[in-house]
Parts: C-alpha cells; sequence; structure tokens
C-alpha cells in the first residue's frame, strides 16, 4: 500500500516513507508524460494540447489564489486533468485512459465529488491535526467501583495550528470505551469519575476542546485492566 494518505505537507512529514513514495510516482509520472508529448507531437495534436493545459494551468492558478482556502487536487479531479494527454491513439494511451478511468471512479466513491476549493478546516476532515493532547496526570485512581481520571491545567497554550490559524484549547472531551462520557470547558485542571466494572477492560481517551464544542486529537488509549492496573498510553494520536 502506498504511504500516502492526503498530499499536504503536514500530513507528508507524519507518515513514514511518504516523501519517497511521492517522489517516485512523481519521476514515474514525469517520463509517462513525456512519452505522451512525443506520442502528441507525433500526431499533430501537441500544439492543441498545449492550448489545453495552458488553460486548465492558468484556471488552477486563480484558484490558488483565492484568499484563506487551499487548492486540492482530488483524485477523480487529478484523472480529469490527465484524460485529454490520452487522447492519441497508441496502446500506452489506452492503458493510460483505463487506470485513470479507474482512479475517477475508485476517487468518487471513496471520498466523492469534494470540492477543488476547500478551506483549511474542512481540507483535514477527519483526520489528524497532530495537535498537543492531555496528559493522564496525576494517573487515573482506580478502586473497585470507579475510576477517577485527571488532567492538568490547560493555560493559554496553543495546541493546534489549522492552516494558519492558531487554535487554543477551552476544555477536555474524555471518552470512555470509545463513547464521550465528559466533555467541560475550563482552563483549570480537572477530573471526571465513571462507574468500573471489574469484569472487563475500561480504554480511555482525552482530547482537547476548542471554541465551538469541536474537539481536537484524542491521545491513544490508555487501559485499565480487570485487576485495577493503569497503562499509560502510547505516545500519539488516534
Amino acid at each position: 500500500m502506498i504511504p500516502i494518505n492526503r498530499l499536504t505537507s503536514r500530513d507528508l512529514a507524519q507518515q513514514p516513507g511518504a516523501k519517497a513514495a511521492l517522489a517516485i510516482i512523481v519521476l514515474l509520472l514525469i517520463m509517462l508524460i513525456i512519452g505522451q508529448i512525443h506520442y502528441l507531437r507525433l500526431s499533430g495534436q501537441l500544439p492543441t494540447m498545449l492550448g489545453v493545459y495552458s488553460s486548465l494551468g492558468t484556471g488552477l492558478g486563480l484558484l490558488a489564489a483565492i484568499p484563506g482556502t487551499s487548492l486540492r487536487i482530488h483524485h477523480y479531479i487529478l484523472a480529469l486533468l490527465l484524460l485529454p494527454g490520452c487522447r492519441v491513439l497508441t496502446r500506452p494511451s489506452l492503458l493510460y485512459q483505463g487506470l485513470l478511468v479507474g482512479l475517477f471512479i475508485n476517487g468518487v466513491a471513496r471520498w466523492g465529488f469534494a470540492g477543488i476549493v476547500e478551506t483549511p478546516g474542512s481540507l483535514i476532515g477527519d483526520g489528524l491535526y497532530y495537535s498537543a493532547v492531555p496528559a493522564f496526570e496525576p494517573p487515573p485512581a482506580v478502586t473497585t467501583e470507579n475510576v477517577t481520571v485527571f488532567w492538568p491545567p490547560i493555560g493559554d497554550t496553543t495546541v493546534a495550528i489549522v492552516g494558519v490559524q492558531k487554535v487554543g484549547a477551552v476544555g477536555v472531551s474524555v471518552l470512555i470505551n470509545d463513547v464521550e462520557r465528559y466533555a467541560g470547558r475550563g482552563n483549570g485542571g480537572g477530573e471526571f469519575v465513571f462507574a468500573r466494572r471489574t469484569s472487563e477492560r475500561a480504554y480511555v481517551r482525552m482530547a482537547w476542546m476548542v471554541r465551538g464544542g469541536g474537539t481536537l486529537d484524542y491521545t491513544r488509549a490508555g487501559v485499565v485492566e480487570k485487576d485495577g492496573r493503569w497503562v499509560d498510553p502510547p505516545i500519539g494520536w488516534s
């Protein structure tokens, strides 16, 4: 599987192997494009296609210049952009047409007809912000009847950057077994108590809340074992 989820600089920096995979894909595309240019020149269609792609490039440049938004070339849009260059009647062109039509169908089926211009918030979607996450400090207090989860004061720390906007936390959200059981505001440290079942594990995650009621990235799961032991969550996001 290609280790590329989204073509954003932040995601490429966070995904192991993504930059190398992108470099290989770009080099491969350049080689294929050079081949198509050769066949278009031989068929006499190169001047026409240069005009088409000059117009497309100008349009994309104007869209990219819209302030406060990001240009997003989705799968289906990339397929539509490359298909005109496969109009020459050669076997490689027929192969490329099939691959691009498949890319179009896959992109629409997976993500829908997403917009080519998006705000930074919509661009992230359900992906990670790579934000700061709350610490379980001190560790949860576990008894036979309940568990008390603690978190430190928030302060004025910036916990994420969305686009060019700095986002600060205003509260904490707590998930117990992937169900939100607590969502509260306040800059001071706090605690949340939930009933414990000794017959099963409890998985606990926390995230900072932002204005408007949204949440940033959750911690990975800390675990309350059946015997009452607390296992700290691994470093990272979920």
